[in-house]
């Protein structure tokens, strides 16, 4: 009984791998199509030309360099930061004595459970605003702003989980806050 159960389920789980594949394979396919296949047969018809061309279309005249480019100097600042400050809050409430600590951890984990695009409205008016409507300097500050409830409440279970008495003694041998933060905390969060 308990190998039927086992077959069943991996036959399940694989038609369901399968079903989420077959959308990805279905692109792929379509990718390396010509256009005049792809407008001569249709969409979901076997292929009948083989190209690599639309890839170093979508390069050149899509704008792929500069979206590349783009994501890279988005995504670099947004996690360093985002990383370093969610550290600092989660090293505050795990290991200091903060009135309404766990009111401030639900409020910011509460903020990630709002939908973003409930808040589209207000940050791109704020935004506005601000001047920096349609720059990568925002889309950084919102990535931040979204991301640090999250990232906060993920270090604060790690960080709570190291003894305290590493930060004490760290303390006794004369380590200040930032110390103790920078070369005993993050490390072993790391």
């Amino acid at each position: 009984m308990k190998r039927l159960r086992t077959v069943a389920y991996h036959t399940f789980v694989g038609g369901i791998s399968i079903l989420w594949l077959v959308p990805i394979g279905l692109v792929l396919i379509l990718s390396i199509r010509s256009f005049d296949d792809v407008a001569a047969n249709g969409v979901g018809s076997l292929p009948g030309s083989f190209t690599l061309g639309n890839f170093a279309e979508a390069w050149n005249a899509g704008g792929e360099a500069q979206a590349m480019l783009n994501s890279v100097i988005v995504t670099v600042p947004t996690v360093i930061i985002t990383l370093l400050l969610g550290a600092m809050a989660a090293f505050a409430l795990s290991r200091f004595d903060i009135p309404f600590r766990r009111t401030i951890l639900l409020l910011m984990l509460g903020g990630n459970l709002l939908p973003p695009q409930i808040l589209l409205v207000p940050v791109s008016r704020l935004s506005e605003v601000l001047g920096i409507y349609d720059s990568l300097f925002a889309l950084i500050v919102v990535q931040i702003g979204f991301g640090l409830g999250f990232y906060t409440f993920v270090l604060h279970g790690f960080m709570r989980a190291i003894p305290g008495e590493i930060q004490q003694a760290a303390v006794i041998d004369g380590a200040g806050t930032m110390q103790v933060f920078f070369r005993i905390i993050l490390p072993l969060t790391r």
